[in-house]
């Protein structure tokens, strides 16, 4: 085994990685960024190789063999020893995070704002899919994930970065909106909606139902996938969006809008979280970035 995994050189053992937690060559090509061809080719490689089949298809997708898997958990091995190396003592290397591009604005501000030395922060558009957040985790593309909850992982370390309500941002001056928004407002106004949802939750059935009802009911101008071109839309025009408290007040601080309780029928909560690969643990340069971000959405000094 150990020849065999010699003689395969980083790209190939990640392709075969890649599919293993992804189980199709499309799912595969799309993490990796490459046509299905090129894991086709990858994979055939590796065949010729190591004389083993590696996948068999079936109705649920790719299955890898006892061969892969081994493969699969060698390139784990190695990309943790090669992370390990390029972090070096001082942990100063870059680090890659993932997030909304709304929490992109507000980290990237707050490490500006910091007297403190940070690494270098290389934002990368976030995943819609969580298999595939999970993926990028596990093989160390992402140090760092925020977002909604991904499902438990024994290598990734889940924390909860911030919580709270859910509530209505209007530019400043709207013309109908003053000091509080009514159901009246909400239906009156047109709103624009972030086409990967907010995940808002409740733990009440009956008021979970009521906010289904009016979020469906809404007279959406528009969809985007961009959260920030969501709120400089609401800034220059008329429109509303329905957005987490803690994000809200941020919001209203450096930019001209408003953050309002929404009208008492939509009662809901919301949840984000910082997920890293254990691994991270002690890495000195997580440690900052988790503390200046858990300063920066600091419910109550921003309430």
């Amino acid at each position: 085994m150990d020849n065999m995994a010699g003689n395969l050189d980083l790209k190939v053992l990640r392709a075969i990685h890649v599919l293993c937690e992804a189980g199709s060559v499309t799912k595969a090509a799309n993490i990796l960024n490459v046509t299905p061809g090129a894991i086709s080719y990858l994979i055939n490689k590796a065949r010729k190789e190591t004389g083993s089949i590696l996948f068999i298809r079936t109705q649920t997708g790719m299955a890898p063999d006892t061969i892969a898997r081994e493969l699969s958990a060698r390139y784990l091995s190695i990309s943790q020893e090669l992370s390990r190396s390029e972090e070096g003592p001082a942990n100063h290397r870059p680090m890659v995070v993932s997030a909304y591009t709304l929490v992109e604005l507000l980290l990237s501000l707050a490490v500006l704002n910091e007297e403190s030395q940070y690494p270098e922060l290389i934002f990368n558009r976030q995943k819609s899919n969580d298999h595939q957040r999970l993926i990028k985790l596990r093989n160390r593309e992402v140090d760092l994930d925020i977002g909604t909850r991904l499902p438990v992982d024994s290598s990734i370390t889940q924390l909860r970065f911030y919580a709270g309500n859910a509530g209505v941002l209007v530019r400043k001056n709207h013309p109908t909106v003053t000091d509080k928004v009514t159901l009246e407002d909400w239906r009156a106004n047109k709103h624009v909606a972030w086409l990967r949802g907010m995940h808002f939750i409740n733990d009440d059935f009956s008021d979970t139902h009521k906010f289904n009802e009016l979020a469906n009911d809404r007279d959406i101008a528009f969809t985007s996938s961009s959260s920030l071109n969501l709120v400089t839309v609401c800034m220059l025009s008329d429109v509303m969006v329905l957005i987490p408290e803690v994000v809200g007040r941020k919001l209203a601080s450096i930019m001209a809008v408003n953050w309002f309780k929404p009208p008492e029928e939509i009662d809901m909560r919301y949840e984000c979280y910082l997920h890293y690969h254990r691994a991270m643990s002690g890495n000195e340069s997580m440690k900052k970035l988790v503390a200046l971000f858990d300063r920066v959405f600091d419910i109550e000094s921003s309430s």
